[in-house]
């Protein structure tokens, strides 16, 4: 499912000073955040599927974006493991935004600490 341009470039104009961020991969995790929408994607080059429930893109510290959100795991028992992870978008590959909905984490705070450098796009 791609992203509505219309929709996410108010993302990327909001931190411009990101010349060399992949801005595309960026405005489709905003719209995926904003519609609260399950995303796949492999990472660093491993050609395993990540299933993930996008709460926040933001600016570390360092200077490098992040996602955090949620790993959705179907464990071999059956059922769905979940686990808070956050994930260097410039190593993500291969994004999809999926058709499926999740609420959003209410454990989100947007105050952490984390934070500080700034929140590109928050849940």
């Amino acid at each position: 499912m791609a992203a509505p341009r219309g929709d996410t470039d108010r993302c990327a104009e909001a931190h411009p000073e990101a010349s060399a961020r992949d801005l595309q991969t960026e405005q489709t995790l905003c719209w995926a955040i904003m519609q609260a929408r399950q995303v796949t994607f492999s990472y660093r080059k491993d050609a395993t599927r990540v299933f993930f429930q996008p709460t926040v893109l933001y600016l570390s510290e360092n200077g490098k974006v992040n996602v955090g959100g949620t790993v959705v795991r179907e464990p071999p028992a059956g059922g769905t493991a979940r686990e808070r992870h956050v994930f260097e978008v410039a190593r993500m590959g291969r994004l999809v935004v999926t058709s499926i909905r999740f609420d959003p984490d209410p454990l989100f705070d947007r105050r952490d600490a984390r934070y500080e450098a700034g929140i590109i796009c928050p849940v």
